[in-house]
């Protein structure tokens, strides 16, 4: 720059009319230049200009490549050189802690965007100090490939695992219809433990052959932000076994006493593990086993017109007969045996033949009785007792 007094043609002299001084013309910023007089001239002006450093759109920037889906934002560092010479940049959140002294030797900062799930993510590049001028570059996030590293556990797994885990036990009881749990898929996070990811959003699971007793397999398929299916017959398979109907749970209720042949017989409802109801004739005989579980005084019918009786005394154990009147109190077994898928095993149950209601007595007998049932009985006890008849 010259410094000119009147017109253009009167050009002064540096360092002999005036002298230059310079403020904080090293970085990029607004910088100061002071012009002042002396010799023949005095007094100072003072300028200022902008310095906008190097351009970072200048610079080269390495491609990034792509990078598989994580769970957790992918933060790949640019490599940036400008003329050769490497630049040093940082991601922004980090420069804005530094010290102003920490701060010189960075030539840009970093942020990023959409750098999670899958697709195109967003890397800005800004430059400070020497460097000016913004710069935006993209790079792909892939889903991740389950194929890629797997492995087949049953129950317990180390966290120095590979990637991918599928949990399932290697055997399973028979379910009415089938069983139903399927395997679980664990991800595992750069630096951290398992995720169990959730069926139907980041993968499906297909099941064969898991109807009936034998050996189910399966395939996994990865959704959402996972690709790939795993096909592995020899490791993916799980072995179904026969059930049992002792596991199986009734639904049932005492009996209330009624004055007929065969009063003790009621009707039952098994239901799995998995509270699917069992059906009679494909899961479990239909006739089924009934015998005394406490010593009983019983009734039957001599007439054809069912007027008259007579007492027999059943022994525990004894089973129960197609005529007998089973008495108030007395403990009923019932033995389901099993059928099908259900082979081979039983099922017990115990219940009361219960006391009618009182007020519906009179109705059910055809009388009002004297005594309660119990007193019934026990006064037949001690008549059959007296004529030596137990």
């Amino acid at each position: 720059a010259y410094l000119y007094v009147g017109k253009k043609t009167n050009r002064l002299t540096e360092n002999k009319d005036y002298t230059v001084s310079y403020k904080n013309n090293v970085n990029i910023g607004t910088a100061t230049v002071t012009y002042k007089g002396i010799g023949a001239y005095s007094g100072s002006v003072k300028k200022t200009f902008k310095i906008t450093g190097a351009l970072l759109a200048d610079a080269k920037i390495e491609k990034i490549p792509s990078m598989p889906y994580e769970m957790t934002p992918r933060k790949p560092e640019p490599k940036v050189t400008y003329k050769g010479t490497p630049v040093l940049g940082i991601e922004k959140n980090v420069y804005d802690a530094l010290t102003q002294e920490e701060k010189a030797k960075y030539g840009y900062v970093y942020t990023y965007a959409k750098n999670v799930k899958p697709g195109k993510a967003t890397i800005k590049l800004t430059g400070v100090n020497n460097f000016s001028g913004t710069v935006k570059k993209t790079f792909t996030i892939t889903k991740w490939d389950i194929r890629t590293e797997y492995e087949a556990v049953h129950g317990s797994y180390s966290s120095n695992g590979p990637k991918i885990i599928v949990n399932f036990p290697e055997t399973m009881v028979y379910t009415k219809g089938g069983i139903t749990r399927k395997p679980e898929v664990g991800f595992k996070q750069d630096g951290g433990g398992y995720t169990w990811l959730k069926e139907g959003v980041d993968y499906t699971c297909t099941m064969k052959n898991n109807k009936k007793p034998g050996t189910a397999t399966f395939t996994i398929t990865g959704k959402g932000n996972f690709a790939g299916t795993i096909i592995d017959k020899e490791n993916f398979k799980i072995t179904i076994t026969t059930a049992d109907l002792a596991d199986t749970t009734i639904a049932s209720s005492d009996v209330v006493y009624q004055k007929k042949s065969g009063n003790y017989k009621k009707s039952f409802v098994l239901t799995d593990t998995n509270k699917k109801k069992l059906e009679a004739g494909v899961d479990y005989e239909k006739k089924m086993v009934y015998t005394y579980e406490t010593d009983a005084l019983v009734q039957q019918f001599t007439d054809a017109k069912k007027k008259k009786t007579t007492s027999l005394v059943r022994s525990k154990g004894e089973a129960v007969q197609n005529a007998d009147i089973v008495p108030v109190g007395t403990l009923i077994k019932v033995t389901i045996t099993g059928k099908g898928y259900y082979k081979d095993t039983i099922k017990e149950e115990i219940y009361k033949i219960a006391k009618a209601d009182i007020s519906k007595a009179e109705k059910l007998l055809g009388y009002t009785p004297k005594y309660t049932p119990e007193e019934t009985l026990r006064r037949a006890v001690e008549w059959m007792k007296e004529h030596e008849l137990l």
